[in-house]
């Protein structure tokens, strides 16, 4: 090997590239994953917690509070993937790619179902 040769990584169907995406979108996909489960957790905790108590009233108070938050979040998270998010080059085959894209597609259209159902059970709570 001469002293200018630069090694190459091995190839192969399942070598990904040595790219990652910025760190503003990575940000923004743990925050929404955080807050996913912090609201799931919040609406399953609260049902062991007796009605009509202060502490179910924060519980839910606080629920609202971060459906807002991730409401916020997962709008940025729109603007910014169809305006300045990276893209990633292609390293998956075409069904595997399309399969992904799939799935993506899918989660966030649950978290707009998801989103627009809070609202409008919400009603008149300003949402």
């Amino acid at each position: 090997m001469s002293a200018t040769a630069i090694p190459r990584p091995p190839s192969g169907p399942y070598t990904a590239p040595a790219v990652r995406y910025d760190g503003f979108t990575v940000a923004l996909h743990w925050a929404t994953a955080a807050l996913v489960i912090s609201l799931f957790a919040l609406a399953e905790i609260w049902g062991f917690v007796p009605h009509g108590t202060p502490l179910r009233r924060g519980m839910q108070s606080l629920h609202i509070s971060l459906g807002v938050l991730l409401t916020m979040i997962f709008v940025a998270r729109l603007a910014w993937r169809l305006s300045h998010g990276r893209r990633l080059p292609r390293f998956l085959s075409r069904p595997e790619h399309l399969t992904a894209t799939m799935m993506h597609l899918l989660l966030y259209a649950l978290l707009t179902v998801q989103i627009a159902l809070a609202c409008f059970l919400r009603g008149a709570a300003g949402c």
